[in-house]
């Protein structure tokens, strides 16, 4: 590829990476190249030069399809555009095996990240074996202490968060009206006594 487009290995690798300091017709030209030769990164062969895996797990359990389905959607197309693989993980609200599911999914995977659904987004026990194994966390509509990490909020269409090892893209389905945050509409049934 480097030969093709006629700069060095390292000019290769910073546009692949999308990294700063690449003229824009050099860029053009390794571009072109990727294009001619069908060239698709191989993340395996990206995770083992470095640090990193280039995969977020989603942490998901949820009744409504809709909601799995959209989260899931603007997760990956998120993912996608970072040039990183998204991996679901759906789990049982109810298991009382949660921690030791999380703690096979981040053994097996190694993700850069994890997308916390409710209510595992709140679950003491999963925050702090993440927190413990050093996995950075976006948190999708936490109830508790949403200042201690990553956080969207599905109240808001289009809302965004980024951290820089997780990313995520989360949306309310475009059908849904904006509705207050779930704390204030309780926080107001309760000033009226219901």
């Amino acid at each position: 590829m480097s030969q093709r487009a006629g700069v060095s290995i390292k000019t290769v690798s910073r546009v692949l990476n999308n990294e700063r300091y690449v003229g824009a017709e050099t860029r053009a030209r390794v571009q072109d190249a990727v294009a001619a030769l069908n060239f698709r990164p191989n993340l395996a062969a990206r995770s083992l030069a470095g640090r990193r895996s280039f995969q977020i797990a989603l942490v998901c359990d949820n009744p409504s399809p809709n909601y799995v389905y959209a989260m899931q959607t603007g997760i990956r197309d998120r993912c996608e555009a970072d040039g990183v693989r998204m991996i679901a993980q759906p789990y049982d609200r109810a298991s009382q095996r949660l921690v030791e599911e999380v703690e096979a999914l981040i053994d097996a995977s190694r993700p850069d990240g994890v997308v916390l659904t409710p209510p595992a987004s709140d679950d003491a026990a999963v925050l702090d074996l993440l927190a413990r194994r050093e996995v950075r966390i976006v948190r999708v509509s936490p109830g508790t202490h949403a200042e201690t990490s990553a956080s969207v909020s599905i109240d808001k269409p289009d809302c965004r968060a980024r951290d820089d090892r997780a990313s995520a893209r989360a949306g309310a389905p475009p059908h849904r009206p904006y509705r207050r945050p779930s704390r204030l509409r309780h926080q107001r049934a309760a000033s009226r006594g219901l």
